[in-house]
């Protein structure tokens, strides 16, 4: 029997959000995988206010969930039905300017987009599906050098 994974839009970003946790924090192919990194990097999550400044020498990244398209896939009664929602992560990557920080960068640039590419949303959230994940080089910008890493999403949505 196929069970249908249906999500609020609640429930699909702290899926999103788990799936790339789950891969950054792994001690083994996360960040901690990349050469000369010994600080977990700082996230910016959305709706959580930041204290303090990023540190200068350190990398730090803004993850971000937007939704942006959606259909009906089946008719029901006063709006019932199945409806699909779709949209796109963004991971804004800076890195600090340096004699190793675009190779740096690139590497855990790599990491982020292993977190999505080719994957389902983890453990209850395996309905949620990732699609063309992409790295984009922004280039440098004050002290930083800024790479966004993008993965398209899509789930059935809870009505």
């Amino acid at each position: 029997m196929v069970v249908v994974r249906r999500y609020t839009y609640e429930q699909a970003a702290e899926g999103i959000q788990r799936t790339f946790y789950q891969h950054f924090s792994d001690p083994v192919v996360g960040w901690a995988s990349v050469p000369g990194l010994l600080v977990e990097p700082n996230i910016k999550w959305e709706n959580v206010q930041q204290r303090e400044a990023p540190a200068v020498n350190a990398p730090w990244m803004r993850f971000q969930i937007q939704h942006v398209d959606g259909e009906q896939d089946s008719f029901g009664l006063n709006g019932e039905g199945s409806f699909e929602a779709r949209g796109f992560v963004t991971i804004q990557l800076f890195y600090p300017q340096d004699q190793n920080g675009l190779i740096s960068a690139r590497q855990l640039a790599k990491v982020l987009a292993r977190a999505f590419r080719g994957k389902t949303g983890v453990d209850e959230y395996c309905g949620i599906i990732f699609r063309n994940v992409r790295i984009n080089e922004v280039g440098p910008e004050d002290r930083w050098f800024q790479i966004n890493v993008l993965a398209n999403f899509e789930y059935d949505e809870e009505q």
